[in-house]
């Protein structure tokens, strides 16, 4: 029994440890499948809210999980839905709700049995402190060796609410690295941006884009989600979202209520690694041009590239913001005869001989 307890307090520290280092859950499910005397080990998070799961599975046969994954068993997992019917903390055993007579379940057990070469199995669910999220653990015995001892089931029952509780803290730690992620995301965006998530639902929104979605001028967010307030648009931009979620980037253009120039919207597929205890993760970041308002442009930068003094550096950011010489001397409070001297001075740093190739040029210093 004193070998027991060493083992599961063993296992126990690895969770722990997992719950700061992402990487160290697959060989954690390796060691849990061997102490339980298993085959394969599916060690499971499912956010209730989202609707999503992940889930770090081991097999002994690596060929075997290879296909299963392919031919997409796991959306025939008759343990999801019954997770979701009955989302509180338990240990069960196959035998206790798997109904054979329903053909989803029936096909799923039979792939298992004649594909992964598993039998019967065991598993313990813990509704995690929030209600909204489930830590799951299954363990699945090979084909031939029966039923799960009482030994293995008592193992279980003792070691899940510490797995559960290892998990807990990995999901507060991923919110915080996310959180983090998303704000340096948009943090250096002058456009609107804002962030959705791998089910398409909104992250976060920057102060620009709020200032849009409260003018209500064709873009809202309703229920969580970006939405069009002309039909059309809005089913063009639920495309947009499902095709970006694939990984291409798409482009679309949103009518306005005030009937003024369209938003052109941008989304970019992010690069991502899915991590079972991140919440739901940033997929998506959309941009927002209103083709009313003129791009800044970054002074610092014009300066450094041209050697622009800094009244010259000024001229040249009105001139990008569509003022004519004359309006760009009232702003500035200087005489006309000096912002032509301004201007002509910039044309030459620059290599440009007219004021449209000028914008041109500095469009370019975001």
């Amino acid at each position: 029994m004193v070998g027991t307890d060493d083992m599961l307090n063993s296992l126990a520290e690895d969770a722990y440890a997992a719950a700061l280092d992402e990487s160290l859950w697959e060989p954690l499910t390796w060691r849990l499948m061997e102490a339980l005397d298993g085959m394969c080990c599916g060690l499971g998070f499912i956010d209730l809210a989202q609707g999503t799961r992940r889930q770090a599975i081991a097999h002994r046969n690596l060929t075997r999980l290879e296909r299963y994954i392919d031919e997409r068993m796991d959306e025939l997992d008759p343990q999801v839905r019954h997770v979701l019917a009955r989302p509180g903390s338990r240990i069960y055993l196959d035998t206790d709700y798997l109904d054979l007579d329903d053909p989803a379940t029936a096909e799923h057990a039979s792939w298992l049995r004649s594909n992964g070469g598993l039998g019967h199995h065991m598993s313990g669910i813990v509704l995690l402190e929030n209600s909204r999220h489930i830590a799951g653990l299954t363990i699945h015995r090979p084909v031939g060796d029966g039923a799960t001892p009482a030994e293995d089931q008592r193992k279980l029952a003792a070691l899940m609410p510490r797995i559960a509780h290892a998990m807990q803290l990995g999901h507060l730690h991923g919110e915080k690295l996310a959180s983090a992620y998303w704000d340096g995301l948009t943090a250096g965006l002058t456009e609107p941006a804002l962030l959705l998530d791998e089910c398409g639902k909104l992250l976060r929104l920057s102060p620009a884009m709020a200032q849009v979605i409260a003018t209500a001028d064709g873009l809202d967010v309703t229920a969580g989600r970006l939405r069009a307030a002309h039909p059309a648009d809005d089913r063009a931009l639920d495309a947009a979202i499902r095709r970006t979620l694939t990984g291409a980037a798409a482009t679309l253009r949103i009518t306005r209520r005030s009937g003024r120039a369209a938003y052109i919207i941008t989304l970019y597929p992010l690069p991502r690694q899915s991590r079972m205890l991140a919440p739901a993760e940033a997929a998506i970041l959309v941009t927002v041009i209103d083709p009313a308002i003129p791009p800044p442009a970054s002074t610092p930068h014009i300066r450094a590239a041209f050697d622009l003094t800094p009244r010259e550096a000024e001229m040249a950011i009105r001139m990008m913001e569509g003022h004519s010489v004359e309006s760009a001397a009232t702003v500035m409070a200087i005489g006309l005869p000096t912002a032509r001297v301004h201007l002509r001075r910039i044309l030459q740093k620059t290599g440009t001989a007219r004021q449209s190739e000028l914008v041109r040029l500095l469009a370019r210093f975001r």
